[in-house]
């Protein structure tokens, strides 16, 4: 017996990874926005926008994202975030 994948499965996972990829496109652009804010009060702005920065996932994802930095030596990058992160965790 072969170990082998069945090809119909190998599609269906392409196929939610793409369903999944497109369903956090937005989420990932409205992150990008509040980040790249030029000030708190523009981060606020867009966080009135979108209230979906205020779920869990999202947290999770900006902390992915500063412990990344942390590990690829980008310490001002990453203290930036987490500032960034405090404000939108003060909202919640």
């Amino acid at each position: 017996m072969s170990a082998q994948s069945d090809p119909s499965d190998e599609e269906f996972a392409r196929q939610m990874a793409e369903m999944v990829g497109s369903a956090m496109q937005p989420l990932f652009g409205d992150i990008n926005s509040f980040m790249g804010a030029p000030t708190d009060r523009a981060a606020m702005q867009v966080l009135e926008q979108h209230p979906n920065l205020l779920s869990e996932q999202a947290r999770k994802i900006i902390k992915n994202g500063i412990a990344d930095a942390r590990s690829q030596g980008h310490a001002k990058d990453a203290d930036s975030m987490d500032r960034r992160l405090r404000l939108l965790e003060r909202q919640v």
